[in-house]
């Protein structure tokens, strides 16, 4: 005899849905793996770029600090801890070299910033620090410098105030005396004449300014009208013209008073014939603010201030 189970139809379906969950839960279970490791990978990279960063930084700021010591006293530094950063810093300084075809000295710096434990630089930063010699610019040079503060390199300058030189400096004194040259307010000249018109004054001498010469020149004449005065009975003062717009019409640097010609001084002159001829005096006065309203103390052109430095050694 042949027996046959047969499942009850409700059971297949129930066992094909937990299949179905069990590979959703395995799907769910890799995505979200996946997920939290390309967050773990993100946030990893955002972290060793920050890294990064602020090690360019610490490099920027070392390189900051080296630009502004004097060129004498740069050395070498072991690897050393910033601070409590969790940074270290390493300087190596070169031998000085000279350039080809140039006079001056160098120094080729490597600053080098590492992060914990790392044996790697996470930033690298090369500087160069150059040094000027007596050779390539001599003790009494003069140069305009744009700030407040002297130069660290290039040897020892002066303020061009008029100062004491110390006695140090043997050769500066030697050249200009026992003071700086005190080029406060005043501009450089090239020494000797150009021509007749162009010359300068002694070597470190103060020369004054001074402007050129102005000339001109105008006509008077005797009024041409002669009667009665509006206000007098005198015949010679009929004529009651104002000189600054009729019969002196001054411009440019020259301008007529504001008084009418018959107020102003006559003089009784006669002609060779014993006639009477009265001659006006009227004041011309001279001024180049009509022309000019930019007027000051001195002769001086468009400029920009600078400090002069010489150098002492």
């Amino acid at each position: 005899m042949k027996i046959f189970c047969t499942l009850p139809k409700k059971n297949r379906v129930g066992s094909g849905m937990l299949a179905m969950a069990l590979i959703l839960c395995f799907i769910t279970s890799i995505t979200a793996l996946t997920s939290a490791r390309l967050t773990n990978s993100m946030f990893s990279t955002v972290t060793i770029n920050k890294i990064k960063v602020e090690a360019d930084q610490y490099a920027q700021n070392k390189a900051a600090l080296l630009r502004t010591t004097p060129y004498d006293k740069l050395s070498s530094e072991a690897k050393s801890a910033i601070a409590t950063s969790g940074y270290f810093q390493a300087v190596t300084v070169g031998e000085e070299i000279t350039p080809v075809l140039s006079t001056m000295k160098q120094k080729e710096i490597t600053i080098k910033i590492f992060y914990g434990n790392e044996t790697t630089p996470l930033s690298t930063l090369q500087l160069t620090r150059s040094a000027w010699k007596s050779s390539g610019c001599p003790i009494g040079s003069i140069i305009a410098w744009p700030v407040g503060s002297l130069p660290l390199d290039g040897g020892t300058w002066l303020l061009c105030t008029g100062e004491t030189i110390p006695g140090k400096y043997a050769t500066l004194r030697s050249l200009v005396g026992s003071t700086t040259p005190d080029l406060r307010g005043k501009f450089l000249r090239g020494y000797g004449a150009y021509d007749d018109n162009h010359k300068s004054g002694p070597l470190l001498a103060v020369q004054s300014d001074a402007v050129q010469r102005l000339q001109g020149s105008f006509y008077t004449y005797v009024p041409q009208y002669i009667g009665n005065n509006p206000y007098t009975s005198n015949s010679w003062k009929t004529s009651y013209k104002n000189f600054t717009t009729a019969m002196f019409p001054a411009l440019g640097v020259f301008a007529g008073g504001n008084s009418a010609a018959w107020e102003d001084t006559a003089f009784d002159r006669q002609d060779g014939n014993g006639r009477d001829n009265y001659t006006y005096v009227f004041q011309i006065n001279f001024s180049n603010y009509i022309l000019d309203k930019q007027l000051g103390t001195e002769v001086v052109p468009i400029n920009t201030a600078v400090n002069f430095l010489i150098k002492a050694e």
